[in-house]
């Protein structure tokens, strides 16, 4: 930045449609570029008269149980020719002062993991990132959920949600934890009652007891084990990290199971404790501490896969059977899926830190899912 650079935050106009959908291009995937459709409420920055960053806003939340009318930041984004100057947190602080001259109370965005650098601006303009429970406590359980999908965090697994202006932090580790297991559980015994789900040749399959049983070690194995290999992968660096539980992408897992009968896992992630560290500042510790989860993951499948053959009768190979069946969906993800919006899983971090690494791991994957799944 020069100091005889003039930047100035200024409503959006028509003629700045042009400027905002490049930049959108270089910000995000393609997908989630079509998606940025700036209105006359909204704000573009621009330096020297040429625009370098927007922000999107929705004052349509004012349905939440008890809250009058909520606000959204709903996109945020400069060109990353223009970044370091100070952009976005002007655009924040703009577009919170629009929301409140609309009459809106409490302000709600959702950042991904990973995306420090708008996080930290959040953290830093007093926004404070609220877990399940802390929403549950705002909205009640109903107002949680039409939150989530009114923001589309329910279908994008990963992000988080900020809010300013209400109280409450996050759960601690432990009960996120529990959280998370609990959710896979009941999405994965919802898959196998639904059999084939609505679309899929099959019918209802009421599980029995050991089957249930059966289900919940299998879920706490794959979690639970990946979450270790990641900690002590983080431990061996020198990092400690912190579980995050997500209820972010619960809508995408849930209509999978209704729809098909798959399970498609929630894991939750591990990440520097608190607010206010830098991704960049992590890459290598976050991507091996990912990769020796990941790997966990694959050894557990792969140890599932043989079990039968060992001991075929009994509840272990009833384990074995549930760990190979929903672990095939959660290894993919992991280790090849590195983009939007599933980039909150391991492949992400992997592919940040060294294109090699990911490469490795998604070729491995890819050679277990054709022998296994496709060739049978």
């Amino acid at each position: 930045m020069t100091s005889d650079e003039h930047i100035a935050i200024r409503p959006f106009v028509p003629e700045d449609q042009d400027a905002v959908a490049r930049i959108a291009r270089r910000s995000f995937s393609a997908l989630w570029a079509r998606l940025i459709v700036p209105g006359p409420e909204d704000f573009v920055a621009t330096v020297d008269n040429r625009v370098a960053g927007a922000v999107l806003l929705n004052a349509n939340l004012r349905d939440l149980p008890g809250q009058g009318r909520v606000g959204r930041i709903a996109w945020l984004f400069t060109d990353p020719d223009y970044r370091g100057r100070g952009l976005a947190r002007q655009l924040v602080k703009q577009g919170v002062e629009q929301l409140r001259a609309q009459g809106c109370g409490p302000v709600v965005t959702e950042v991904e993991g990973y995306n420090t650098p708008s996080a930290n601006i959040f953290h830093e303009l007093g926004f404070r990132r609220l877990g399940t429970m802390d929403q549950v406590r705002w909205l009640g359980v109903a107002g949680a959920l039409l939150l989530g999908l009114r923001t589309n965090r329910l279908f994008t697994p990963g992000h988080f949600l900020w809010a300013l202006d209400v109280p409450g932090r996050p759960a601690s580790p432990a009960v996120q934890r529990a959280g998370t297991w609990t959710l896979n559980v009941f999405i994965t015994l919802l898959a196998l009652l639904l059999g084939g789900g609505l679309l899929l040749p099959g019918g209802p399959v009421m599980p029995g007891a050991s089957e249930m049983l059966a289900v919940i070690f299998a879920v706490v194995l794959l979690l639970g084990l990946r979450e270790g290999a990641m900690q002590i992968a983080a431990r061996m660096q020198g990092l400690k990290l912190e579980f995050r539980g997500w209820g972010s992408g619960a809508a995408v897992s849930a209509l999978i199971a209704v729809l098909f009968g798959k399970v498609f896992l929630l894991p939750g992630s591990c990440y520097p404790p608190g607010d206010g560290w830098h991704y960049h500042q992590f890459r290598r510790q976050l991507a091996l501490s990912a990769a020796a989860g990941t790997s966990m993951v694959v050894i557990l499948f792969l140890s599932a896969l043989a079990l039968p053959a060992q001991v075929p009768e009994g509840f272990a190979p009833m384990i074995a059977g549930n760990i190979v069946e929903i672990g095939i969906a959660l290894i993919l993800f992991d280790s090849m899926i590195a983009f939007e919006p599933f980039q909150g899983y391991n492949a992400r971090r992997m592919l940040d830190y060294s294109r090699t690494l990911w490469i490795a791991f998604a070729s491995i994957v890819a050679v277990i899912y054709v022998f296994v799944v496709i060739l049978g």
